[in-house]
């Protein structure tokens, strides 16, 4: 008895007193708080949807007394719902907000508290997710069997007016070595440049920056290297910003040449939820299919069947991908949407010269002899054969056929054929040919063109919820930890209202499934993207 006393006390002081339901001040904002406020909402989410047991014992419980995480945690995805994806904002609205200080219970940490606490919760956003997504399983919300993917660009927390290559990085690395050294025997130190720190401990500390940029230059180096001679850039082209190294270079949706980041994410078809999100350093598509695939099984606990996607998925790695996972991929092919812009592109601003090639589809192919046929009924064999690395690991073997020189030479369509008769013309045939001619065939029946419709009702939607309504046009963290988290807890606050509007429907049981229990966070860190207007709590 005198031991379980002990434990009550030290468990009564291991967090800072708040306001209870019973404090004046509560009670007052309570009062004007409308019933159908969001607040109300998020707490009742929280309180029903998550367990934070994992993350309150992640405290040490000595020392000063801490915030509760469970009422910093309901600021923080009230804010994410509002649109405040910074630290400094949530810092402001706890102070200034009657809903966030209701939230509280009339608690007001520090602007730093606040980062920090971003920081401790980022391990645990992805568990929490799943929480909340197997509810919605369990509950009959969502079978999490039928998707659509897609993907957006992302601004990262960086400059693009000052990066930096390889030979600048030594530089400076060299000259903070030599500054630390006078600031070891206390000689006088003068900054190289405004981009030195001014204290000995700042240069210090910038001094490890460099080193971890170091890392990232070298690995960007080595995967550069890797690339086709064609794609390659000479090693003093290859840059980074200071600012975030892991962020990758390139063009956003509004051309502007800047460090970011690749947010994707797995829509629903069947319900607004989010069944699965990540952030890449890139800035295409290419390699994203089968982590969000193995993101998607993880966060649900059920595999996917079917998926909709755009022609950045639909390419001979991707398709071997699903047809290993079992998922039937819904989507038209480079070539069909190739062929589609030719015949949509007015004909004015078609050259009257330019005489259209014939295409690879009117090429048979023969597969008892191994061959094609073109129109003219002429053979092509296979000259060669290559071994192409696609982004994620991937590896696709292409066989070129091409037709002799000389049947091309004497053949009366040639010059609707190949642009080189000295060549002969060249079709390229994949090792996973008949998967891609499956799915375009599959994608001329109507039943395959009528569900594809339903793609752009989705994940376009929620895309454009998360940059429009939600605010994430640029992430306010560094690294990809920092901004998985960020897009993780966007898509926790929109599936958790999400759910908590499908179980208070009349035909659904108020009361959810138990939580499922998870003491600890998977080393694995995630991402995604966040939520859209479609039905109920996002218009809040």
């Amino acid at each position: 008895m005198v031991a379980q006393a002990k434990s009550e006390d030290k468990q009564a002081g291991r967090w800072i007193e708040s306001w209870t339901e019973e404090s004046p001040e509560w009670r007052s904002i309570d009062g004007e708080l409308p019933e159908d406020d969001v607040a109300r909402r998020i707490d009742q989410v929280v309180e029903m949807f998550l367990d934070l047991e994992g993350l309150e014992q992640s405290y040490a419980g000595r020392g000063h007394p801490a915030y509760p995480p469970r009422l910093l945690l309901k600021v923080v995805l009230y804010a994410k719902h509002r649109g405040l994806q910074c630290p400094s904002q949530w810092h402001y609205e706890a102070r200034y907000n009657l809903a966030c200080r209701w939230l509280a219970r009339g608690l007001r940490p520090s602007r730093s508290r606040w980062y920090a606490f971003a920081k401790r919760i980022a391990p645990w956003v992805d568990v929490w997710n799943a929480q909340a997504l197997s509810i919605a399983v369990q509950a009959g919300v969502t079978t999490a069997t039928r998707g659509v993917q897609d993907g957006t660009l992302i601004a990262a927390n960086a400059t693009r007016h000052k990066l930096v290559g390889q030979q600048k990085i030594a530089q400076r690395e060299a000259a903070l070595k030599e500054a630390i050294a006078r600031d070891e025997t206390r000689e006088p130190t003068t900054p190289a440049g405004a981009w030195m720190a001014k204290t000995s401990r700042g240069r210090r500390q910038q001094l490890q920056r460099y080193y971890a940029l170091a890392v990232a230059m070298a690995q960007r180096q080595e995967e550069n290297r890797q690339r086709p001679k064609s794609e390659q850039k000479p090693p003093e082209k290859v840059r980074l910003s200071p600012g975030d190294p892991e962020a990758s270079l390139g063009l956003d949706k509004q051309r502007v040449f800047r460090p970011l980041y690749n947010v994707q994410l797995t829509d629903d078809l069947d319900s607004p939820l989010i069944l699965a999100y990540d952030v890449f350093a890139q800035s295409s598509d290419n390699g994203t299919l089968r982590p969000m695939l193995a993101r998607h099984r993880r966060l649900t606990g059920v595999a996917l069947q079917t998926l909709l996607a755009d022609s950045k998925y639909t390419t001979p790695a991707d398709l071997a991908i699903c047809d290993r996972a079992v998922v039937t991929l819904y989507g038209y092919t480079q070539e069909q949407v190739g062929a589609s812009r030719k015949a949509s592109a007015p004909q004015d601003r078609i050259p009257q010269d330019r005489i259209p090639q014939i295409p690879k589809s009117r090429f048979v192919w023969l597969e008892e002899e191994g061959h094609y046929q073109c129109p003219e009924g002429h053979r092509l064999s296979c000259r060669a054969t290559r071994t192409n690395h696609c982004a994620g690991g991937e590896t696709v073997r292409t066989m070129i056929y091409a037709c002799r020189a000389s049947d091309c030479q004497e053949c009366p369509r040639r010059a609707q054929c190949t642009p080189s008769a000295k060549a002969g013309r060249e079709i390229r045939r994949s090792e996973h040919e008949p998967l891609v001619e499956a799915l375009m065939a599959r994608m001329q029946t109507p039943e395959a063109q009528a569900l594809f419709r339903r793609r752009q009702e989705t994940v376009e939607l929620a895309i454009a919820d998360v940059k429009q309504h939600r605010k994430l046009v640029r992430f306010s963290g560094h690294g990809l930890t920092a901004v998985r988290a960020e897009v993780g807890l966007s898509v926790l606050a929109h599936n958790a209202l999400t759910l908590l509007a499908a179980l208070q429907e009349p035909a659904q049981d108020p009361r959810p499934p138990p939580i499922p229990r998870n003491t600890a966070p998977e080393n694995e860190t995630v991402s995604g993207d966040p939520p859209r207007t479609r039905s109920s709590p996002r218009g809040a």
